[in-house]
């Protein structure tokens, strides 16, 4: 072998080996610190399946690393990657959502090695959508049902969705209205929290649970229809609702739980159906525009300072009778005992009292009664 052949290969070897360092920079080199692989953790078997856009573990381990790297870096101390799923933009540019716990997600572009998107303080807005997710940008979040494309935090959820979450639209504080799926049967803890912009809702016949801070700080929302499948209203339902003006609860509802309608400040009157047996503490607590109520006769106890600071109470319109009254166990609720207290009757009374029946459906006092 001469020395010009010799120098040749050495030269075509330095070159190929020049070229494999350029590819295996590409491949792993990743726009964070280089550390961010020192300390590996194992990911799950679970986020591994969740992760299908890519083909080995090896990548989807280098991929959460680098999430894992950012999470200590630029979120809450304690945050944890809760979920992992696949977005694509309309150029075909593919994306990697990070759903974190207690809160927080981040978007991450696979091509170009950066994080696009993240927030700390909100929740995903994913949330409750689990494949074909499409991202636009800031605030453009789609989902697609057969052939077309609906925004997540808008008011066309699909049919198929049977449960509301926990936190699904926690934070959306744009989104104004939701027609809720007619096939929707519960509606879980903090799913519309402070959703500041909600003015309305209507909820199908099928729910039967509505619950732990469900509209937690909706101030816009003005109306809310409760159908008779509910059963239960839990602690803290409607919180903070300022803007809520009226409610009724149906026949179906048993309980309403502990500060259920917390300082709703515009409610003027409620309605509580028959099945109510108990008002849980502080329920109704601060509704300073509150005027009159109206009691089921199947309510056997009332919670403590469940009608606190409600001074505009004046008037309780009771479907039982004097007599049943005295059984229900009232605990700390002046403004409620000192208000006119009417007992229904269905047809003219004959003895003196307060009385009370229903005229085109609205609570109508008697003409004779005389309040005390």
């Amino acid at each position: 072998m001469n020395m010009k052949t010799h120098q040749y290969k050495k030269l075509t070897v330095i070159v190929l080996c020049f070229i494999l360092l350029l590819s295996l920079s590409a491949l792993f080199c990743l726009p964070i610190a280089s550390t961010a692989f020192a300390d590996t953790q194992e990911i799950s078997n679970s986020v591994i399946l969740q992760m299908t856009a890519y083909e080995d573990t090896a990548k989807n381990q280098r991929l959460y690393n680098v999430a894992l790297n950012h999470i200590s870096k630029n979120m809450k101390a304690g945050s944890s990657v809760s979920s992992v799923k696949q977005l694509v933009d309309f150029a075909g540019n593919r994306y990697t959502l990070f759903e974190l716990a207690p809160i927080g997600y981040m978007i991450y572009h696979i091509d170009s090695g950066k994080f696009v998107e993240y927030a700390e303080d909100s929740y995903s807005p994913y949330l409750g959508f689990l494949s074909n997710l499409y991202y636009g940008g800031a605030m453009q979040y789609y989902y697609l049902q057969e052939t077309s494309l609906h925004h997540t935090l808008k008011n066309d959820l699909p049919d198929s969705v049977t449960s509301i979450g926990d936190y699904a639209f926690a934070n959306c504080a744009s989104l104004k209205s939701i027609a809720m799926p007619k096939n929707v049967t519960s509606i879980g803890n903090c799913a519309f929290t402070y959703c500041m912009s909600l003015e309305g809702i209507t909820l199908p016949d099928g729910i039967t649970s509505i619950g732990n801070g469900a509209f937690y700080n909706c101030t816009s929302l003005t109306s809310i229809t409760i159908p008779d499948s509910v059963t239960s209203i839990d602690d803290d339902a409607f919180f903070g609702c300022s803007s809520l003006t009226n409610i009724t609860i149906p026949d179906g509802v048993t309980s309403i739980g502990d500060k259920a309608f917390y300082n709703c400040t515009s409610l003027t009157s409620i309605t509580l159906g028959n099945g109510v047996t108990s008002i849980g503490n502080d329920a109704f607590y601060n509704c300073t525009s509150l005027t009159s109520v109206t009691i089921g006769d199947g309510v056997t106890s009332i919670g403590d300072k469940a009608f606190y600071n409600c001074p505009a109470l004046v008037t309780v319109y009771y479907k039982g009778t004097a007599a049943d009254w005295e059984k229900i166990s009232i605990n700390n609720n002046s403004d409620l005992t000192n208000a006119t207290r009417y007992y229904y009757s269905e047809s003219e009374p004959t003895e003196s009292g307060n009385y009370w029946r229903y005229v085109d459906g609205k609570p109508t006092v008697w003409a004779s009664d005389e309040g005390n």
